[in-house]
């Protein structure tokens, strides 16, 4: 009877040590849902990396940045002033649907808004996983302002 008990204790002790979250030489290691996050951050980056060179490539682009969040896209273009950077946009708009099918795409030419989304692409070229939360939190932010500003003149 003791041995049952010693041994079911030893167990309860094996399983709940084992669940800690730390490996064998005591760093903590990241659980699957982090891990799945951070693939899909890192997955998310290296579209929105090669969208933005694409879309550099077109005449009248100056510079573009993109950020790329789950089924969300944002492009910031720089683009030469004038009668044409409305059609820019448009060749912009098209070219990032081609590239990312199934994604909602938000292109602004605004420059307060392009700084902004240059600041948190910057902010998440480090990516270690931890400022994902506050980037989608950011992400839905600029696109409810390239809204905003879309509207403005109608209002």
């Amino acid at each position: 009877m003791k041995k049952t008990m010693l041994l079911a204790g030893a167990l309860v002790l094996a399983i709940g040590l084992s669940g800690c979250g730390a490996s064998s030489n005591g760093v903590k290691t990241k659980s699957k849902e982090q891990h799945m996050i951070h693939d899909s951050a890192t997955q998310d980056m290296r579209k929105a990396d090669e969208l933005s060179a694409k879309i550099a490539r077109i005449q009248g682009v100056d510079k573009a940045t993109v950020l790329v969040n789950n089924h969300e896209a944002v492009v910031g273009l720089d683009v030469k002033s004038g009668p044409q950077s409305a059609l820019v946009a448009q060749e912009a708009q098209q070219a990032a649907e081609r590239a990312l099918p199934g994604h909602r795409i938000h292109v602004t030419t605004d420059r307060n808004l392009h700084t902004r989304i240059q600041q948190i692409h910057g902010q998440m070229k480090p990516l270690d996983g931890h400022p994902v939360r506050n980037f989608s939190e950011d992400v839905a932010a600029i696109i409810r302002d390239v809204g905003r500003t879309a509207t403005a003149p109608f209002r």
